[in-house]
């Protein structure tokens, strides 16, 4: 891009919807200098709170870098007065790490109903669910675009441009969520809460998915700048595709596993989170949270869709100025677009029901 040009009212060269103006993006063009120049740039791209060089574990079941390089470059070459050729291009990998809390409070964010949840007011809150999520994701952006620029004349420019961008984003999440589902009157306070027996659960949700984007865009443009006419006629062509897999990559879009009739109860409540956590079996029995054989397999989905873009458009505009005491200048244009999209998927939904074909409720162990 060499720059960018706001317009703050419609004219006759602009978009019809371009109502309150518009923004034109102009490519880079080799005329713009009489040498040769090459730019580039290295960096190393990382988050905050995932700044190790070594591998560790995350995002998948394999340890990883958190820490990548990252590429651009610009090159401009006019080879004559008639001719010249830009190139650039860049490549980006970078890791997030989105870790993620939540809590749902009775009597603030979540309303009581005088039963399950007994009435409070704004000033005794109650936990009342819990949420933790590690959802980490790796985004890799690639991109690349070439010009090539014609003077045909002192006047006349014709000008064609390249440009391709993909985008690629593997996600994983976790999360665990502790619900109490009843709280006996008294149970409660703003630092604690302890459900009832045996009426809360646990859910656990894992899934992941492969988004990979890719953009590819030609465009052909002619120009004639004279003293008293300026015109400019051109084409485009634009196609966009957005994949999006999981259980091709050898992952659930989600799965979710479940203990049901459990005591849930939170203590020392911060405005985080829970100090701690304790959860156990009617009988009282300490259940463990974080080993899968605490829960009974529920149901999985897998979630895979394709999509096209396909966008094409030719335009042209005219400009007259005229001279005189009172400058005058008179434009008109068009321009045609054809926009289509194709959309296919859908939602398959898996349940396991082990040798005996049936679901079950019942943990593991």
């Amino acid at each position: 891009m060499s720059r960018v040009e706001v317009s703050f009212s419609p004219t006759p060269e602009s978009q019809g919807s371009a109502l309150a103006g518009s923004v034109n993006l102009v490519p880079r063009s080799s005329f713009e200098r009489v040498r040769p120049q090459l730019t580039a740039s290295l960096a190393l791209v990382m988050r905050d709170n995932a700044r190790d060089f070594h591998r560790s574990p995350g995002p998948r079941e394999a340890d990883t870098r958190k820490v990548h390089p990252s590429f651009d470059f610009a090159y401009v070459h006019p080879v004559s007065a008639r001719f010249g050729f830009t190139l650039s291009g860049g490549t980006a990998r970078q890791y997030t790490a989105e870790d993620f809390t939540q809590n749902t409070w009775r009597g603030v964010t979540a309303a009581t109903n005088g039963t399950a949840f007994p009435h409070t007011t704004p000033d005794r809150p109650y936990l009342s669910s819990y949420v933790v999520r590690d959802a980490p994701k790796d985004t890799i952006r690639r991109s690349f675009s070439v010009t090539a620029d014609a003077r045909l004349s002192a006047r006349d420019r014709l000008a064609f441009s390249f440009q391709y961008f993909s985008f690629n984003a593997d996600t994983t999440t976790r999360q665990l969520t502790f619900n109490v589902n009843r709280v006996d009157a008294g149970a409660f306070g703003p630092t604690f809460t302890r459900g009832a027996v045996a009426a809360g659960d646990l859910l656990l949700n894992q899934g992941g998915r492969d988004r990979l984007n890719r953009t590819w865009m030609p465009s052909l443009t002619w120009r004639h700048d004279g003293p008293v006419w300026k015109l400019e006629a051109g084409a485009g062509h634009s196609q966009g595709t957005n994949r999006v897999r999981d259980i091709d990559k050898g992952i659930f879009n989600n799965t979710q596993v479940r203990r049901t009739g459990v005591t849930v109860a939170f203590e020392d409540l911060q405005y985080l989170r829970p100090g701690r956590i304790t959860v156990t079996d009617a009988a009282g029995a300490p259940v463990d949270p974080y080993r899968l054989a605490s829960y009974a397999y529920a149901q999985s989905n897998s979630i895979q869709n394709s999509t096209t873009d396909l966008r094409r458009s030719v335009h042209g505009n005219a400009r007259r100025d005229f001279g005189g005491a009172v400058p005058l200048t008179l434009k008109a244009g068009f321009e045609v677009r054809d926009w289509r999209r194709d959309l296919r998927g859908g939602t398959r939904v898996f349940t396991f029901v082990g040798a005996d074909g049936r679901p079950s409720t019942t943990p593991a162990g």
